[in-house]
């Protein structure tokens, strides 16, 4: 009885924000809490707590849904490192075999809740699948992003790290809308913007370090040494909190990095 109480009133706060149907809530706009059930049992939140939270709407049996949970599946494996809650969620139409066979058959991790009534669906107008929608720490939509075909992943990697503050508004747009002749190549772009980085590092060009570090990551989470630099940049502007992050994901990818070490050492001082 709680927990249906509880999701009445979070419903409500959803349903609030519906005004325009069709068209997308806009970023800012304060997606409320609520406790969903849970496909396998229990119940879980749609949101998390005081973390970015990913939700990723899909449709089973569809094949575009099928590709964007692969890709997600992957991305969650990736960004396992990062303050990231993550949740899918399906409409409550959807027959149990048909939920259980993309799950299985995408990998992912993260729990699937079941949206009873398409309230959550009202609620964030979404129509078409797949989307993922994406929230700031407060709960705060950032991000509203429909399938892609290619670098889904890289997208909302970008987003994410623009919501944690590791890349800014140029980057982030640098990522979702790349030059023709960029697309297809990430890793060159990638190594491009961390040598455009570590240029700046080496005349204590802190913040633009940081933002050419976070434009490599976001293009290839895996890239070690624009961990690195991202954390040298952070700790030369004196934030050694974010800094000590930084090189903790560098170090989840190589723990034997020298620099990483280094730096979160620098930083304990």
């Amino acid at each position: 009885m709680v927990v249906r109480a509880l999701r009445a009133v979070a419903v409500a706060g959803l349903l609030a924000i519906a005004g325009n149907a069709g068209a997308q809530p806009p970023p800012g706009t304060q997606v409320e809490q609520v406790t969903l059930a849970r496909f396998g049992g229990g119940t879980a939140r749609l949101l998390g707590e005081g973390t970015v939270s990913i939700i990723v709407f899909f449709r089973p049996g569809q094949d575009h849904s099928r590709d964007a949970l692969r890709m997600m599946a992957q991305c969650e494996k990736e960004l396992a490192h990062e303050p990231v809650h993550w949740t899918a969620v399906v409409s409550g139409s959807a027959s149990a075999e048909a939920i259980s066979a993309e799950v299985k058959d995408s990998g992912i991790a993260m729990p699937v809740l079941i949206d009873k009534g398409d309230l959550v669906y009202a609620g964030l107008r979404v129509i078409l699948h797949p989307v993922v929608v994406i929230t700031d720490k407060q709960g705060r939509l950032a991000a509203y992003e429909p399938y892609q075909r290619i670098n889904y992943c890289n997208v909302v990697r970008a987003h994410l790290a623009h919501v944690l503050g590791e890349l800014g508004d140029a980057g982030l747009d640098a990522v979702l809308h790349p030059p023709p002749s960029t697309q297809g190549g990430d890793l060159a772009v990638a190594q491009r913007n961390l040598r455009l980085g570590q240029k700046h590092l080496e005349v204590k060009r802190y913040p633009q370090a940081a933002t050419a570090a976070g434009k490599a990551i976001a293009l290839d989470g895996k890239l070690v040494d624009a961990h690195v630099l991202l954390g040298q940049a952070l700790a030369g502007q004196g934030d050694c909190k974010r800094a000590r992050a930084a090189f903790d994901r560098a170090l989840a990818l190589d723990k034997s990095n020298a620099a990483a070490l280094q730096g979160k050492q620098d930083c304990a001082k």
